[in-house]
């Protein structure tokens, strides 16, 4: 008997009990960077950003669009403005900046090293994931189907384990 009322007396405390809430809180939407030793996280306004967390292969910042690891060089670009970027050792050239209907990524010299590209919209939804193969310079990607707007054009290698993002817009009349 003392058995069921112990068991009893554990069941009705464990269901009455609330644990912690492991739900995402917001800590703000807010614009600006986040730096580390030879990483630079760039997030813009009206992201949600809950925490920017460093680690050996580079940044995670977790937020509600999505989360996205980040790992580039200090000194890379990421201005509508400029269409050149470095990654690594490659120089790479987005144009046209902004787009309307193809845009050009080409490299510097022949490409060593795999690399996937995946456009993304604001709001963290994949829109175009394509592979950049070994030994070629340049890829075109069609976003004539995609509405206008800003969109992050991410390189990533994991061979070199790094990437690197671009902001690009897309208009449908570029004047």
């Amino acid at each position: 008997m003392k058995q069921l009322l112990f068991f009893s007396f554990c069941f009705f405390i464990a269901i009455t009990i609330r644990g912690q809430s492991f739900e995402p809180q917001l800590i703000g939407v807010v614009n600006g960077a986040g730096y580390d030793a030879d990483i630079q996280l760039d997030w813009s306004v009206g992201e949600s950003f809950i925490t920017f967390q460093p680690t050996d292969f580079g940044a995670l910042s977790e937020g509600f669009i999505q989360p996205m690891w980040l790992r580039r060089p200090l000194d890379t670009p990421t201005e509508i403005t400029e269409p050149t970027v470095r990654m690594d050792d490659y120089q790479w050239i987005v144009s046209p900046n902004p787009v309307s209907n193809n845009l050009r990524l080409q490299l510097d010299r022949r490409n060593e090293w795999l690399c996937y590209v995946t456009i993304l919209d604001y709001s963290g939804k994949m829109k175009l994931l394509k592979i950049f193969p070994v030994g070629d310079r340049q890829i075109d990607l069609d976003m004539s189907g995609f509405p206008s707007g800003i969109y992050l054009v991410r390189l990533f290698s994991p061979e070199k384990k790094t990437s690197l993002t671009v902001k690009v817009l897309k208009a449908d009349k570029i004047q």
